[in-house]
């Protein structure tokens, strides 16, 4: 748990933020940190709140409003939405990256790495119709439902929601990240379809590498993670 502060809604009670999780995920992660030799913080970050302490650190925490984070990786994408004096609010959608690949198989007739290629060499339109017919004039035309469709509709439900209940906030950006969020096209799906600003949060954006890597955004928990041991550590 961690003690958020004085409620801002209820005079004389303050704002706790609790995380609930089974014993044997963290008996999972121990044992991978004592097999990795590394030393126990007593500490287990839960994916949304490394996300929040990354966006923070990059970005800051809007004194109006509330910001929304999209981690689009591998088997599923983390919505978080936060502000100075705002209902903290996550929801784990279970379309990322793998399902893309999936649905790229399933389209096309190929195996898991010809989809992986396609998807990265084509972002968004790797799904889009590549047998078009000679339309006639007056015709109807009906958009074709895709993967990336039901995850930009997904995503709007999850925001809804958060209006209905805090229909005092608005949004001011969305920030995409993770491994998928480099897709081309992604973004500006996004943008479009949910009629917002969306920008690439790059966990690296204040860090210093000695190196480089064609995908940082994969990183983004990682980094998260580690901000609150540096933290720590300055202290």
């Amino acid at each position: 748990y961690h003690i958020i502060g004085e409620s801002s809604k209820e005079v004389g009670k303050i704002d706790v933020l609790l995380v609930a999780t089974t014993k044997n995920l963290i008996t999972q992660h121990n044992q991978l940190i004592n097999e990795i030799g590394f030393k126990k913080s007593g500490v287990f970050d839960a994916t949304p709140i490394a996300l929040t302490n990354l966006c923070i650190h990059n970005k800051g925490v809007p004194e109006q409003g509330v910001n929304v984070i999209l981690n689009i990786g591998c088997k599923s994408t983390t919505i978080v939405v936060f502000g100075k004096n705002q209902d903290f609010f996550t929801r784990e959608l279970n379309l990322a990256g793998h399902k893309i690949s999936k649905s790229l198989m399933d389209k096309n007739k190929i195996n898991y790495n010809e989809a992986e290629k396609a998807k990265f060499e084509k972002g968004i339109q790797s799904l889009e119709n590549s047998n078009s017919e000679n339309e006639e004039s007056f015709s109807i035309q009906v958009a074709e439902k895709t993967i990336f469709t039901n995850f930009v509709e997904e995503v709007r439900k999850s925001l809804r929601y958060y209006m209905k209940t805090n229909p005092q906030a608005y949004f001011n950006k969305i920030y995409i990240t993770g491994g998928s969020a480099n897709l081309v096209g992604i973004k500006d799906f996004i943008s479009s379809n949910l009629n917002s600003e969306v920008e690439l949060l790059d966990p690296f954006e204040k860090i210093a590498l000695n190196g480089s890597t064609n995908n940082p955004y994969q990183y983004s928990i990682a980094v998260g993670c580690a901000l609150r041991g540096l933290t720590e550590w300055k202290t």
